[in-house]
């Protein structure tokens, strides 16, 4: 259910980020993102105390800070770049970044199952965007890194909630993101002005509920057993694109969507029966 919440919320999170970036440059927004999370985490910071904050992970949160700007960069500017729903079928290659980035930086061995996983997902991604039949684009480049780091990133933050309150770890990921922010916004700063304050507001609202909904998914169970539940947000996210942007996936983006989910579903599956 968590989890459910969280795709729900990432996905209407991705529509306000298509609609201030109309009007706003992409690192504004990542500016506003960090900003908004941290004001509208201040009433559980009134009641829970500083020392609710205690932690000595920093090293985690640093790591966690630098790669979660660079995903929110490359995923912000993707979502302003591309349709909706094929932004986010590429993003649906997280859970085969997670199994290359075990191999290269823990040292993991991956058995075959996982690396069909891998092959299948990843010729849904040549699906998509179909290099040398149509120009593969730098929005779609940047949504399979956002895609890496993102990845990368949920696996610092299991850790990281093994010792630390699941809010906690949402409220210093915002606090130790906002010295990569700043700099690069203030370069192209143009201030949003009373047009963009509801959009604002909206973001602000499903940006804090898609992180905290996230974390505590991820704080109760295993990535592999609520990552699944995540496919909900394609149907979200291209129902926003409809209505909002007039935006359609074509037959190619919806089959190597299919290929991608039926990878990571391939994986998940094996991988609980190997438990079990």
């Amino acid at each position: 259910m968590w989890m459910a919440a969280a795709a729900t919320c990432f996905a209407i999170t991705f529509g306000f980020i298509r609609a201030l970036s109309e009007t706003l440059h992409t690192f504004e927004i990542v500016l506003l993102r960090n900003v908004l999370g941290m004001l509208f985490l201040l009433p559980w910071l009134a009641r829970a105390g500083l020392g609710a904050l205690k932690t000595t992970r920093w090293k985690g949160y640093s790591l966690r800070a630098v790669t979660g700007y660079a995903a929110m960069a490359c995923w912000f500017y993707a979502l302003s770049a591309m349709p909706l729903g094929e932004a986010s079928a590429l993003q649906f290659t997280m859970p085969l970044w997670a199994i290359i980035l075990a191999v290269l930086f823990l040292r993991e061995k991956a058995n075959a199952d996982r690396w069909i996983a891998t092959i299948v997902g990843f010729a849904g991604v040549l699906v998509v965007i179909r290099p040398g039949i149509i120009d593969t684009s730098f929005a779609a480049l940047a949504a399979l890194a956002a895609a890496a780091l993102y990845s990368g990133n949920n696996i610092i933050t299991k850790t990281l909630t093994r010792s630390d309150n699941p809010t906690a770890v949402t409220f210093h990921s915002f606090l130790f993101s906002l010295p990569f922010a700043l700099p690069p916004a203030l370069m192209v700063w143009n201030g949003p002005g009373w047009v963009e304050a509801p959009l604002i507001l909206g973001f602000g609202l499903s940006t804090i509920g898609a992180h905290i909904t996230l974390t505590r998914a991820l704080s109760i169970a295993d990535a592999s057993v609520v990552g699944p539940v995540d496919y909900l947000r394609l149907p979200v996210v291209v129902a926003i694109g409809f209505v909002f942007f007039d935006e359609f996936p074509d037959l190619w983006t919806w089959v190597g969507a299919a290929i991608i989910v039926a990878g990571t579903w391939y994986l998940t599956v094996r991988e609980s029966r190997e438990k079990h």
